[in-house]
């Protein structure tokens, strides 16, 4: 069960919600992909490009205003971190995000492939 899930949950069950009340009362909590859905949405990505795209937004928690925004120079692979600018996030504050290995691996041969075609 991913971690975001049973935190959202115990919130929930221990009325921990902001704002709870009767407003609140018979609200689910949110509904998450479960690993097994999250990875078979991967398996039907058609290719790379689109592993890296589902990877960002649900692996690094980007939106998707911040991932379009995203330049090869603020990624820093050596450590795994993703420098997310004030310009293209949410709050205009910015933020770093760590990127999953899983995320490296798919994105390094993506980057390496458009600086490729960009020297031609």
């Amino acid at each position: 069960m991913p971690v975001l899930k049973l935190i959202s949950d115990f919130r929930y069950n221990q009325k921990f919600l902001v704002g709870y009340g009767p407003i609140w009362q018979g609200v689910e909590p949110e509904k998450f992909l479960t690993p097994a859905e999250f990875n078979a949405l991967l398996k039907a990505a058609k290719d790379n490009r689109e592993r890296c795209v589902l990877l960002l937004l649900a692996g690094a928690g980007l939106r998707v205003g911040e991932m379009t925004q995203i330049k090869a120079e603020e990624i820093d692979f050596r450590r795994g971190y993703l420098h997310v600018q004030a310009t293209n996030a949410k709050f205009k504050k910015p933020r770093t995000v760590v990127l999953l290995r899983r995320l490296i691996f798919h994105l390094l041969p993506l980057i390496r492939n458009s600086k490729a075609l960009a020297a031609r």
